[in-house]
């Protein structure tokens, strides 16, 4: 009767299992309850099967089949059993060199666990709970896998392949998994040499899938909360993924195919969203995202493609979710989107406040662009293409929802650098408005603008080389206006506007070319064009409804 099998164990290794035909070869069963079915083949030499179930109700189920030099597997199944549909069940198949399986279940309904080995390999397999499931496929060689699993609903399933470029056995890889909660689901793939993942998964309805392929690449995911979702995928050699998502609906896709990059997700509060693109190699992208509750469909994020080498993206999202819509064009927030291709380049994005997005393209060499946000609704583009150009833009503005701020800071050619502080009240009435918008193409120009009034607003575009720009609007202002167009080499302008609604254009082209205008009180307008070498225009106007204009042409 198989409830006596647990007093003739050893009857049972001889004549319910298929008995070893080498020497040195063990195999040990005790079974207790009712239903219990153990099968174990062995052939080679230095087998030894250890194989212990309790259970009563229904049936545990344990199936081992070892085959070659030096495997060992211990199965340990206690608990209730399950029912008819989902019995407790263990499989695990070994074949060849030094392969080791120890798995252990605990608890009720239907844990099943089904190890798969050839070559050098070894499986640590813990469950404790119900309706869990752990299936482990290894080949190669000294490959290692260690799966902890106690909860419910919860499934996990590694695949690891030990070969290398040329289709030859490697090195080893090695997976670290644990696993607690409701609903969770980890897989993970791991193809090639010395790759290594370690998971820790707890909470309820979250997902890990892991996919490595190369050699030396590292991934690290830590989940805690609930409805989180973390997607990994590296391609190449020595590249590491660090994922950490706590609170709750976090989104996290990294796909890395480069070589000794890094890629560090931290994800807090609620319906954070990041995704991280990075190919070449010496590549960095950190994304901090740490978020209230989101009561909007679209979910705020964080955008990083990266190109080349040795590039930098850093992005920090404190802010709390806001709601601009254009139409049909809704947008949620903070939102941060990163494109950097060449060498050497870095962007920093730092967002806190309501409503804020930024955008980052940088194309070329030792570019840099700092982007900081701390107010509502602006909207920040910074844009550059060569090599050696700076950027840093600071955005404190206050801005209803109904209007969303932009400026726009674009830099072609080399050595450029611009810069712009706004903190003042924005609020036209309009959907969409620019505030501040500065193109400079060339070599070795330079740009500022601070805006600290009322609705101000500043237009900077400067073409050649050596030219210099810097328009203030300080604070009291209102509705004050710059227009800065330089085109030549060496060029000058400065701007300073305090008051209300008072206008400031300045055109210069050719060579060497000074302008500098002062505005105080109200409805100042200056307007000052030059065209030719060695011009020099200074207007300073001080009261109420003054107007110059300045005209001079010498070539």
């Amino acid at each position: 009767m198989k409830n006596l099998i647990l007093a003739g164990a050893s009857l049972l290794a001889f004549t319910t299992a298929a008995v070893a035909t080498a020497q040195q070869n063990d195999s040990s069963v005790a079974q207790a309850g009712s239903d219990n079915i153990v099968t174990v083949t062995q052939s080679g030499s230095e087998n030894t099967a250890d194989v212990t179930q309790q259970g009563e109700s229904r049936f545990s189920e344990a199936t081992l089949e070892q085959s070659g030099s030096g495997a060992r597997a211990t199965i340990d199944q206690s608990g209730q059993g399950a029912d008819a549909a989902n019995p407790n069940r263990v499989a695990v198949t070994q074949g060849g060199e030094s392969a080791s399986s120890d798995t252990t279940q605990r608890g009720g309904s239907g844990l099943s666990v089904t190890v798969n080995q050839t070559g050098s390999s070894a499986s640590d397999v813990f469950q404790d709970g119900d309706d869990a499931n752990i299936a482990v496929d290894q080949f190669g060689d000294s490959g290692s896998s260690l799966v902890l699993q106690k909860a419910s609903d919860s499934t996990i399933t590694l695949t690891q392949t030990t070969l290398d470029d040329g289709g030859a056995n490697g090195s080893g890889n090695a997976s670290a998994i644990t696993q607690s909660g409701a609903g969770n689901m980890i897989d993970v793939e791991q193809f090639g040499s010395a790759n290594a993942a370690l998971l820790n998964q707890t909470g309820s309805d979250s997902s890990v899938a892991l996919t490595q392929t190369g050699s030396d690449n590292l991934a690290v995911t830590f989940q805690n909360g609930s409805e989180n979702r973390a997607d990994v995928a590296q391609n190449g050699s020595g590249n590491i993924a660090k994922t950490a998502q706590s609170g709750a609906l976090g989104e996290a896709i990294v796909d890395q195919r480069a070589s000794d990059s890094r890629s560090v997700i931290s994800q807090a509060g609620a319906g954070a969203f990041a995704s991280v693109t990075q190919t070449g190699s010496g590549q960095a992208s950190i994304i901090n995202q740490s978020l209230p509750a989101n009561q909007f469909e679209r979910l705020p994020g964080a955008f990083v493609d990266q190109s080349g080498a040795d590039n930098l993206s850093v992005i920090n999202q404190t802010g709390t979710h806001g709601f601009w819509r254009r139409r049909t064009s809704p947008l949620t927030s903070p939102s941060a989107t990163v494109r950097q291709a060449g060498e050497e380049n870095v962007s920093l994005i730092d967002q806190t406040g309501v409503s804020n997005f930024a955008s980052v393209a940088q194309t070329g060499d030792r570019n840099s662009a700092i982007v900081g946000q701390d107010g509502n609704s602006n909207f920040a583009i910074a844009s550059q293409t060569g090599d050696d150009n700076q950027i840093a833009v600071r955005l404190d503005a206050d801005t209803p929802s109904r209007t969303l701020s932009r400026v726009e800071l674009r830099q072609n050619g080399a050595r450029n650098r611009s810069g712009l502080i706004q903190n003042g009240m924005y609020d036209l009435g309009y959907v969409s408005q620019v505030s501040a918008e500065v193109r400079q193409t060339g070599d070795d120009n330079t740009s500022d603008v601070v805006q600290s009034g009322t609705n101000d607003l500043a237009f900077i575009s400067q073409i050649g080389d050596n030219n210099a720009s810097l328009a203030i609007q300080k604070a009291g202002g209102l509705n004050n206006r710059v227009a800065v167009m330089q085109q030549g080499d060496g060029l000058m302008s400065a701007t300073l506007q305090y008051g209300s609604d008072n206008v400031a254009v300045t055109n210069q082209r050719g060579t060497l070319n000074v302008s500098k205008i002062e505005q105080g009180g109200l409805s100042n307008l200056a307007t000052v064009n030059q065209d030719g070498t060695g011009n020099l225009s200074h207007v300073i106007q001080m009261g109420t409804n003054n107007a110059v204009t300045i005209n001079q042409n010498t070539r």
